[in-house]
């Protein structure tokens, strides 16, 4: 599943070639990598706020607050060693767009959008967030004229994203759905006996 996510994120970059493209790479991008290294499910990825995410001291950044059968935990958000498969870098640059529709709706979205993105720099190592505590869901509905909504995008769309992100690169996309991202994180994991997936 490792190598069918990266194969899947890096296909959606170099097939977004304008800036309506780049708008749902970013944040399919952020979904993917955010719901894999995260370990997270449907419902987790859907109710993620801004404020959950959270940098610590000595460089570690969680989510904080991820509700699940066990009661509530702090989940840790890891450091990619490749910028493009990188969640924190993902949802740096995820926010980067989000606050730009904010402040400038559409106009906001074609400047982000519309310079090129440094593909060899972390985004993600001079970020400081400036959300903390806010409700404002992360995944937000994007409408099909590509206005951003203030609530979050439905449960659905995770398994939509990855379905179609998968078909894009010749899997079938009746092998994935929303439960991939937790199930393949956990069963990687089990099968490498503890071995860091930032590693490959």
């Amino acid at each position: 599943m490792r190598s069918d996510l990266i194969a899947m994120v890096d296909h959606a970059r170099s097939a977004a070639d304008s800036w309506r493209e780049r708008l749902y790479e970013r944040r399919d991008r952020a979904v993917l990598l955010i719901g894999w290294f995260g370990a997270l499910t449907r419902p987790q990825i859907v109710g993620l706020s801004e404020g959950q995410v959270r940098q610590l001291s000595a460089g570690q950044w969680v989510i904080g607050g991820v509700v699940d059968r066990s009661g509530t935990r702090d989940v840790e958000l890891p450091k990619g060693h490749r910028p493009n498969i990188c969640p924190r870098c993902a949802y740096v640059r995820w926010m980067d767009v989000l606050a730009n529709y904010d402040k400038d709706s559409r106009l906001g979205l074609i400047r982000v959008l519309g310079r090129p993105e440094a593909e060899h720099t972390h985004a993600c190592t001079s970020y400081a967030a400036s959300s903390m505590g806010s409700p404002m869901p992360v995944f937000r509905l994007i409408k099909t004229n590509q206005a951003i909504a203030p609530h979050a995008m439905s449960a659905h769309t995770v398994h939509e994203i990855i379905v179609r992100r998968a078909t894009a690169i010749g899997l079938d996309g009746r092998r994935f759905g929303a439960r991939s991202l937790r199930a393949g994180n956990i069963a990687e994991a089990q099968s490498r006996h503890g071995e860091d997936p930032r590693d490959r």
